[in-house]
């Protein structure tokens, strides 16, 4: 179930202490449907990407970061989370001066690491371990490789030297610890 009737969003506003909030369905979501409120946003998964619910749910749950929404209720698919207001920093960068871009990327770095040292007890259903990584990520690489041969989508010279580097440093995936990281880190997400 999706699409939730206004009067269902309402009622999950209203449950949790957001009478006076007036939510609003945006277009920023691209797998979910977005309703922005005055101090909430409800985030509503489709069936299709229950995988994203469970991971998303299980993050707000687990993660105590500084800098992350609140969670304030979750239902079966949706969960409702603290608004920080604020301007995107897509729409500041330009403007600053070398000395603040150079502190932002120090914040989002620290930001990343903490979500990198989140503790994933709980998340084996929906976030896997594999015990042959370096086999897995390899094939992946062989079969995009051999996929772009037969389109033409990059010069032979060129993958063989990707694929060489990848042969000479592959040893580096063997100590690959699983961590979280940020799938969709871009100015607009902060």
């Amino acid at each position: 179930m999706t699409d939730m009737t206004e009067q269902q969003i309402r009622a999950i506003y209203i449950e949790n202490g957001f009478p006076d909030d007036t939510p609003i369905l945006t277009n920023v979501g691209f797998r979910n449907r977005v309703y922005i409120g005055e101090h909430a946003v409800l985030k509503v998964y489709p069936e299709e990407n229950r995988r994203g619910y469970q991971k998303e749910r299980w993050f707000y749950e687990t993660a105590k970061l500084d800098g992350i929404p609140k969670l304030y209720a979750a239902g079966e698919n949706w969960i409702l989370i603290e608004r920080i207001h604020g301007v995107g920093l897509f729409r500041l960068w330009r403007d600053l001066a070398d000395r603040e871009r150079e502190e932002i990327i120090r914040k989002i770095a620290a930001i990343t690491l903490a979500v990198s040292e989140v503790n994933l007890e709980g998340s084996e259903e929906f976030l896997p371990r594999y015990s042959d990584y370096r086999a897995r990520v390899l094939y992946r690489i062989d079969t995009l490789a051999q996929k772009l041969r037969e389109i033409g989508g990059i010069r032979e010279e060129l993958l063989s030297q990707v694929l060489s580097y990848v042969q000479t440093h592959a040893h580096v995936l063997d100590d690959a610890q699983s961590v979280l990281i940020h799938y969709d880190l871009h100015f607009d997400n902060f």
